[in-house]
């Protein structure tokens, strides 16, 4: 795993603390999706691409891009709360 190779114990603690609250995050966001899950699809569609290609560069991109749009709808999902 990334983490070993890494070898910062801070970091890994903090990665493995997070993780529950990262999971529950993307729960909220897939719940609050519906249907516009096969709009996701197009991300990881494209990350399988470029992974067969060897391009990590545009692989990192689309995986950033999905990130910053499962951000979106976390944040939307969370003002429904207020």
């Amino acid at each position: 795993m990334g983490l070993e190779a890494a070898n910062n114990p801070l970091l890994t603690k903090l990665i493995f603390e997070l993780t529950p609250s990262v999971r529950r995050l993307q729960y909220l966001s897939l719940y609050s999706q519906g249907r516009r899950l096969k709009d996701n699809l197009k991300y990881f569609q494209e990350l399988t691409r470029y992974v067969k290609l060897k391009n990590a560069e545009m692989g990192v991109k689309k995986i950033r891009e999905y990130v910053e749009n499962e951000l979106i709808f976390v944040q939307k999902a969370l003002q429904s709360f207020k």
